[in-house]
């Protein structure tokens, strides 16, 4: 019959001699009382002789992996789990069911009893996925709890096949690391939908079109963090398909093979260009395709980021800002603009020098409305301009030119489409011819 090791325990506490135990082929007990007993092992004098090849059965019902593995490295037979609750660390656990016995014979070293048991693991940090499916095939008829861990990593298919298996519980908001190769497209797009935690991994090399498609790169609770290298194969792209990719990861996207930006906004490629999602921008082909009105400032802030590249702007039927920042734009070497281009002073005025330079940098219509100028310097030496007869300034006669000749007038008005006011005129002088 299977001695107690309670009461092994208990009798070797009445002595300070030697329990030969030689003859006992089995014992039973809690793992706490079957731990004592062997801790209580020696060859002579105080303590039980002759252990070391028995056959155990464990009785507790709800007992830790560290406890089992103990055990089992007291006695080099069979060990039969009565238990239906097993906790500990993943690694424990892991060689709790990494030592079932080949067999339920007395004398084959290991386990009996495991594979349906309720496990609950408490590791809090990471765990590997596939240590998680390799238990939970050893324990196909019970449960595997690894609800307290904070990160699941391994390969994409490693974790995913974690989650494929119905007897694993996972935290809801667990953080999911591919710390082993790379995600293909629709490993990513279930990695994301098996957590609202953070799910890191390297995108495997995929077009931009199918990173962006119809089944695109998942980011459904913001905070993904994918590390993705735009491929050679894209090296054109629009703008809009890489915001949208930046907005899919918290990791800088590579685009250093970009070399051509097209069929894009200037609002788009502002937004690309401002964002402090991308490494390698900054000497691409730009080509805007606003066919209406874009702003001058917002010209000069794309061209000073893409420093090293060029700014087709030539699609644009009106340029507006200031008179500086429309200047400034034209004076950018790296930005192409229409010849014909119109120019809107929409914020504040411009000075007759301004005013000068602006006619001059385009065919089409300059619209501004000219500061506070003396009718002589407008008519002077250095005059305001309309080389192309088709200005719309809208100029203001001062008090200081409240008497003025008709000539100079006429000559005002031939420069510009808009009427001039004269309300501040009170004199006019000429020839009535």
């Amino acid at each position: 019959a299977s001695i107690d090791a309670s009461a092994l325990n208990t009798l070797n506490g009445y002595t300070t001699g030697n329990i030969v135990a030689t003859t006992a082929t089995s014992f039973t007990g809690t793992v706490s009382d079957l731990n004592t007993l062997y801790a209580a092992a020696t060859s002579s004098g105080n303590g039980v002789s002759g252990l070391g090849s028995e056959a155990v059965t464990v009785t507790d019902s709800s007992v830790s992996a560290s406890d089992l593995n103990t055990l089992n490295t007291k006695t080099d037979y069979n060990i039969t789990v009565n238990a239906t609750a097993i906790s500990g660390s993943l690694s424990d656990v892991s060689t709790l069911y990494g030592n079932k016995a080949a067999d339920s014979n007395a004398a084959t070293d290991g386990f009996t009893g495991l594979g349906n048991e309720a496990i609950t693991i408490s590791d809090t940090g990471s765990v590997a996925a596939n240590t998680l499916t390799t238990i939970a095939t050893a324990n196909s008829s019970g449960t595997l709890n690894v609800s307290d861990a904070a990160t699941i990593t391994g390969t994409a298919d490693q974790i995913i096949a974690a989650f494929a298996d119905s007897t694993i519980t996972e935290a809801s908001d667990v953080a999911l690391t591919v710390n082993s190769g790379t995600a293909s497209l629709t490993q990513a797009r279930s990695l994301d939908g098996l957590t609202t935690g953070v799910v890191t991994a390297t995108i495997a090399a995929t077009d931009l079109s199918d990173l962006v498609g119809s089944s695109p790169l998942l980011d459904a609770n913001g905070n993904n963090a994918f590390t993705i290298t735009i491929g050679t194969d894209d090296a054109t792209v629009s703008a809009a398909d890489l915001n949208t990719l930046d907005g899919l990861t918290t990791v800088a996207i590579n685009a250093g093979n970009v070399t051509t930006i097209t069929s894009s906004s200037l609002a788009d490629i502002n937004t690309l260009y401002a964002s402090s999602g991308f490494s390698g921008l900054g000497d691409q082909a730009i080509t805007a395709n606003d066919s209406g009105s874009i702003a001058a400032s917002t010209i000069t802030t794309v061209a000073t980021a893409n420093s090293s590249g060029t700014l087709n702007v030539s699609d644009a039927a009106t340029i507006t800002g200031t008179a500086a920042e429309i200047i400034a734009a034209f004076a950018d070497g790296t930005v192409t603009e229409a010849s014909d281009v119109a120019l809107t002073v929409n914020s504040g005025t411009a000075t007759l020098a301004q005013a000068r330079s602006l006619d001059g940098l385009t065919t089409g219509i300059v619209t501004a409305t000219i500061a506070d100028t003396a009718v002589s310097d407008l008519l002077g030496s250095s005059p305001l301009l309309d080389a192309n007869s088709n200005n719309a300034f809208t100029i203001t006669i001062g008090t200081a030119d409240a008497e003025i000749t008709a000539a100079n007038l006429t000559s005002l008005n031939g420069l510009t489409t808009v009427a001039i006011d004269a309300t501040n005129v009170t004199q006019i002088t000429g020839t009535v011819a």
